[in-house]
């Protein structure tokens, strides 16, 4: 399938260019989250006719995510999970939960998309977690996963993770 990028999308293309993409990823990603559209000969024409149009509503968007970036510097939160005596997790810790963490120590609201968990966590420890707010800015957080709020709190303190964006 091939469809015409209205964001740009990381490891595929940026805005305008026409890509090649599985059925599925265009049909259940990429086109419901209108990210693009179909690329045919009339949908080409309109994206050329209205390119500035939707490089403006880019560069909107961008500068919200700066915004937020700024707002995430020096961000860290502290996520509570039950533990073995060896360190190792009960539980597991996904995306949502470090949502919900950001949503209470800042009020700010984030989508589990922009979440970007490299590998799992397996123990308690102190974590640096990249947040993919647009496909141009990204953000860090520290991430603290402890017994106890208080043991948490303790352990960001101390850790040598420096948060910036």
């Amino acid at each position: 399938m091939q469809v015409i990028l209205i964001e740009s999308v990381d490891k595929l293309g940026k805005i305008g260019e026409v890509v090649k993409v599985a059925d599925g990823f265009g049909r259940n990603y990429l086109l419901p989250r209108k990210k693009a559209i179909r690329a045919t000969k009339d949908n080409i024409a309109y994206v050329e006719q209205q390119r500035a149009t939707i490089e403006a509503e880019n560069l909107k968007k961008q500068e919200a995510a700066e915004e937020l970036s700024q707002k995430l510097v020096g961000v860290g939160v502290v996520i509570v999970r039950q533990a073995a005596e060896d360190g190792r997790l009960y539980g597991s810790v996904t995306a949502r939960d470090i949502v919900n963490a950001v949503k209470i120590v800042s009020e700010i609201v984030i989508s589990p998309d922009s979440v970007v968990i490299t590998s799992k966590f397996k123990e308690i420890g102190v974590y640096e977690v990249t947040l993919n707010l647009h496909a141009e800015v990204k953000a860090k957080i520290a991430l603290s996963i402890a017994r106890t709020e208080q043991e948490g709190k303790a352990s960001l303190q101390a850790s040598t993770i420096q948060v910036a964006s």
